[in-house]
């Protein structure tokens, strides 16, 4: 899947089971290898903020590198053409404004 800007929510569970390479989803700033998980996004040209919200993780590739995120409830802002920052946990705030952002209304 090719996300170019906003928000974004992916959920892999049999489709990952055929390989890890199989649900990918590429940005302008980074690619992400989705296992077994649900992933949620904001996506711009310029950044990434990415965060794992269950399952059993997915992979961040840039031209900075590589970092795997395993860890339910943590995140990161990725910035195309910087280095890869630390993982980190996300408040319940953050998760929280994230799961909104691709909720579905009752109105």
């Amino acid at each position: 899947m090719n996300v170019i800007e906003r928000v974004f929510l992916g959920a892999s569970g049999a489709i990952a089971r055929l390989g890890p390479d199989r649900m990918v989803v590429t940005t302008p700033a980074a690619t992400l290898g989705i296992r077994g998980t649900e992933v949620w996004g904001d996506a711009s040209p310029e950044l990434l903020a990415v965060a794992l919200l269950s399952g059993t993780g997915i992979t961040i590739d840039t031209a900075a590198g590589r970092i795997e995120m395993i860890q339910p409830g943590t995140g990161l802002d990725v910035v195309a053409g910087r280095a890869l920052p630390p993982i980190k946990q996300w408040g319940p705030p953050r998760l929280q404004a994230a799961r909104e952002a691709v909720a579905f209304s009752d109105e």
